[in-house]
C-alpha cells in the first residue's frame, strides 16, 4: 500500500489543500481590501485653500532654453550672492 492510497492521507491532503485555499483567499482578499482604501480615498496632495501669504518668486537671472534651473528658497540679496557665487565657478 503506498501513501496515496491511505484513506487517512487523502484526507489530510484535503484538509492541507482547503487550509492553502483558504489563506491564499484570505490574502487575496485583504490586498483588495489595502488597493482600494488606496485608490478610492480622497487625494490629500494639495491643500483645499492656499497659504494666505505666498510670497512672489522673483527671476534673477534668466537662462538660455533647455538650461538648468536653479531654486533659491530665501531673500532676494542672499539668492543673489548664492547666484554670484555658482556663476563664479569655473
Amino acid at each position: 500500500m503506498t501513501g496515496s492510497e491511505n484513506p487517512e492521507n487523502a484526507e489530510q491532503q484535503k484538509s492541507a489543500n482547503k487550509t492553502i485555499i483558504i489563506l491564499t483567499s484570505l490574502i487575496i482578499l485583504m490586498l483588495a481590501v489595502i488597493a482600494a482604501v488606496f485608490l478610492f480615498r480622497p487625494s490629500q496632495l494639495s491643500p483645499e485653500k492656499p497659504a494666505p501669504n505666498l510670497e512672489i518668486c522673483k527671476i534673477l537671472l534668466q537662462g538660455k532654453t533647455g538650461s538648468t534651473n536653479i531654486v533659491f528658497f530665501s531673500d532676494e540679496s542672499t539668492a543673489k550672492e548664492y547666484a554670484d557665487y555658482l556663476l563664479s565657478i569655473p
